[in-house]
């Protein structure tokens, strides 16, 4: 299983910019998804209908798992072509060094590739923490909907706008 992350994690090589980008965006889809299936199984636990929330939990619990196993794979493998910290550790060290690692031209370059793997690693974390916390809420909100003998879901009487 690890093999097959660290072959699509592969793909997302710095170098190529075109699809960094494009994984980036595929990360921030799978993380919006994830948040709209834990909160839609929240929805139907909270409306009583738990006998569907396998519709929304089986692939929250999927992209849960990928998702998060590519996360922590790309903050901490030790391959710098994968790792975002080992790939900072390793352009770090050889700019100390008084090194230049390709694909970085001079020391400016070296500093940018450094800046752009903290920055990565940042916001890897950060995703990470919402998707965890969003998780936590989404359980303890699940739990208590679950114990109520009454939907506990409730929607806001309709207000008209006021005219302008």
């Amino acid at each position: 299983m690890r093999q097959c992350f660290v072959f699509c994690l592969r793909h997302c090589d710095s170098r190529h910019h075109h699809d960094h980008d494009q994984h980036h965006t595929r990360h921030r889809c799978r993380t919006s998804s994830k948040i709209a299936l834990m909160l839609g199984t929240v929805v139907l636990i909270k409306m009583k209908r738990q006998r569907y929330i396998w519709v929304t939990l089986v692939p929250a619990m999927w992209l849960l798992i990928c998702t998060t196993t590519a996360g922590f794979i790309k903050l901490f493998d030790a391959n710098p072509a994968i790792g975002f910290l080992s790939l900072a550790k390793k352009y770090s060290d050889a700019l100390a060094n008084g090194q230049i690692l390709a694909p970085a031209k001079d020391i400016t370059q070296m500093q940018h590739v450094i800046f752009n793997a903290y920055t990565n690693a940042t916001l890897t974390a950060l995703f990470l923490c919402v998707v965890f916390s969003i998780l936590f809420f989404a359980l303890k909100i699940g739990i208590s909907a679950w114990g109520s003998k009454e939907r506990t879901d409730k929607e806001a009487p309709f207000q008209a706008l006021p005219e302008a």
